[in-house]
């Protein structure tokens, strides 16, 4: 007999209003969900050293805590990666192709350090938040205590400013140019790109992911005609959830399936997501080949057979002696270091502020009470921990996947790569 919580899950997500098609969406939420949960809890003690909060680990019978959950079942490339290491040996290689050349506002950035800096390593969603809060101006980097949040900026504009020769107002005066957000939720996936990926699908032990939105693959599901995907200016548009962007911004990528295979004569490019095969045209999916932006993908990760050859992103560092705005952070680009707390920061480093960077002075006194000094350079108008829609802490399943216990691709390299 089902206990009183599989019948809830069932009476409210498998049976639903169309009974007559619920078997063939029937998952196994134990096994699987338990696989993904384990690898979500594993990654957050990789970057953090410590435990998976207490309410963002199981979805509760009531699925009260659905939102907590899936903030930390993450799509972020770097999270996909590690969870692709984890599962292979070391003949295969986990590479992330997310194309960051239309998304980089600093002329002094190069493609492999944005490439990188755009999967997000080491990021929590505590971390995205408070980045995003910062970058945004509702607070100043004085405030910003999530020690991976710290090291991301730091390694960030390390990589914009190495010699340490730009002052923080002339790096945001760049950022302020931009056209689009520096975020890797931001679809920009060009047909060539998407083609070359096909080459790497349906490839026996090879295994393909793509981040994309979800809203396109919903569409076909429910059995309706995708929509072509439009910048969120009034938060109106399809997929854009009421989420209106001051810059048009495409809807976020939130969701990660399986690219299965590519029939490109015909426009049929078949994804795995849901125990479901299902097609999209490229008209749906792909960026604009002047502007390489919009469509519906953001990244790739492929995992394959190389001989034991990695291929790691490899950021640009700051040059001896220089820092930029957390001078007390040790190995701020280094990939597996681990943290349980917070660093406290300088005087008068805010994001607003106009200081250069400046030498690193380990044994300098530091205080953390004198007022942040702020000017003009503050961002607005972007992506906050509470701008709705348009937050940078983009949830990885999407309403029917998570709530359904749906697992998304972990499931399925298994099957590719076992």
């Amino acid at each position: 007999t089902p206990s009183g919580d599989c019948l809830n899950f069932y009476d409210i997500f498998i049976k639903g209003a169309n009974p007559e098609s619920s078997p063939a969406f029937i998952q196994t939420p134990g096994i699987e969900f338990m696989f993904t949960q384990a690898f979500a809890t594993s990654y957050f003690r990789h970057v953090t050293g410590g435990c998976t909060p207490e309410g963002s680990q199981l979805i509760k019978p009531d699925f009260s805590n659905t939102n907590a959950v899936q903030a930390y079942q993450s799509t972020m490339p770097f999270s996909l990666q590690y969870y692709c290491r984890g599962m292979v040996d070391e003949e295969f290689s986990c590479e992330t192709i997310n194309h960051p050349e239309p998304l980089i506002p600093w002329k002094s950035l190069n493609s492999d350090s944005a490439s990188y800096w755009l999967s997000w390593p080491n990021m929590t969603p505590q971390s995205d938040q408070q980045y995003w809060a910062a970058y945004s101006g509702h607070i100043s980097s004085d405030q910003v205590t999530d020690v991976l949040a710290q090291r991301f900026i730091e390694g960030l504009f390390c990589s914009i400013n190495p010699t340490g020769s730009l002052t923080t107002t002339e790096i945001l005066s760049e950022t302020r140019q931009a056209s689009y957000l520096f975020h890797p939720m931001i679809p920009r996936i060009t047909e060539s790109i998407l083609n070359e990926m096909c080459a790497e699908a349906n490839v026996n032990e090879q295994g393909v992911v793509v981040v994309l939105n979800e809203g396109p693959l919903q569409d076909i599901y429910k059995g309706l005609s995708p929509a072509i995907p439009q910048p969120c200016v009034t938060g109106d548009e399809p997929h854009c959830d009421k989420g209106a962007t001051s810059t048009g911004t495409y809807p976020f990528c939130n969701h990660a399936a399986v690219l299965l295979e590519c029939d490109i004569p015909n426009n049929v490019y078949k994804f795995w997501t849901w125990a479901k095969v299902l097609e999209l045209g490229k008209e749906i999916i792909v960026a604009n080949e002047t502007t390489e932006i919009g469509g519906s993908m953001c990244s790739f990760m492929v995992g394959k057979p190389s001989g034991g050859k990695q291929a790691p992103l490899d950021p640009t560092p700051c040059d001896p002696g220089v820092c930029q705005l957390y001078c007390d952070i040790d190995d701020s680009q280094k990939p597996d270091t681990t943290v349980s707390e917070s660093i406290g920061v300088g005087e008068g480093t805010g994001i607003g502020s106009t200081i250069a960077a400046t030498p690193f002075e380990p044994d300098s006194d530091v205080d953390t009470d004198e007022t942040n000094k702020e000017d003009d350079a503050t961002i607005t108008g972007e992506p906050s921990a509470t701008d709705g829609a348009t937050s940078a802490s983009v949830s990885c399943f999407g309403y029917m996947c998570l709530l359904q216990g749906a697992c998304f691709w972990i499931g399925v390299l298994v099957t590719f790569f076992f």
